[in-house]
């Protein structure tokens, strides 16, 4: 409508500027030179105006193209993908069922979903009651019940964790000991190393042995002496075997 509205007002316009050029005259014909010079110029200018205006339609024409080829390949990549997860994650079956119920709408311009009759082949089957469960339950939601996440499970309970008091106690620190005092006692207790000794460059100190007498018998013994035994008086019950 727009672009109507401006041809109809050019036309206009040109069919004045005619109208005026055949009601004027001329006295001489260097007035009427003059006059159609002005209009030529007037035109030149009126030309270079349109030229540019085209081209600054042209220029946004092709960058409108360009925005639109550009939506075009993500419309087609999206598409591609899409095309993918169906075909590899979508059983048959649910992929067919979902296509008989697709269909465009006009008045919004883009595909919806058709809505799901009351008939029984059309219904979605109601999941199915188990056993260890208190209500049915759903295939997604059995998959996804895990104790950390409330929305799938059975039950409106909620696990929390356990609120521990604050500590009133606290590590044991040593006292500060300096390091030379350290490190005398760490030489302390180091383990020494096993000393041997040869008894046989040990000098024996030679003295007289004192004899001593037997209180027995009386008799004496020169290497008395250097026995270690103690000898004791035989009583009434002992008996001598020496003889």
């Amino acid at each position: 409508a727009e672009r109507r509205n401006r041809e109809v007002q050019q036309q206009l316009e040109q069919g004045e500027e005619e109208r005026q050029s055949m009601k004027e005259k001329y006295t001489s014909i260097k007035e009427e030179v003059e006059d159609k010079r002005a209009n030529r110029d007037k035109l030149s200018k009126q030309l270079k105006k349109v030229e540019a205006k085209k081209l600054e339609i042209i220029e946004k024409h092709r960058i409108a193209r360009e925005e639109l080829e550009a939506e075009q390949r993500e419309i087609q990549k999206q598409t591609k993908l899409f095309q993918l997860v169906i075909q590899n994650f979508i059983p048959v079956d649910e992929r067919e069922r979902l296509l008989k119920r697709v269909q465009f709408d006009d008045r919004q311009n883009r595909w919806t979903l058709k809505e799901l009759s009351k008939e029984t082949d059309q219904m979605a089957a109601r999941p199915v009651f188990t056993r260890h469960n208190r209500r049915p339950i759903a295939v997604h939601s059995q998959m996804n019940s895990v104790p950390e996440v409330a929305y799938f499970k059975g039950e409106n309970i909620i696990l929390l964790q356990l609120d521990f008091p604050s500590r009133t106690t606290r590590d044991y620190e040593g006292p500060m000991v300096s390091p030379v005092l350290q490190a005398a006692i760490e030489t302390a207790m180091r383990d020494e190393e096993h000393i041997e000794l040869d008894a046989n460059s040990i000098p024996v100190d030679k003295r007289k042995k004192k004899k001593k007498a037997i209180p027995n018998n009386g008799g004496t013994y020169d290497d008395y002496a250097s026995s270690t035994s103690t000898i004791l008086p035989i009583g009434h019950g002992d008996s001598n075997t020496s003889r």
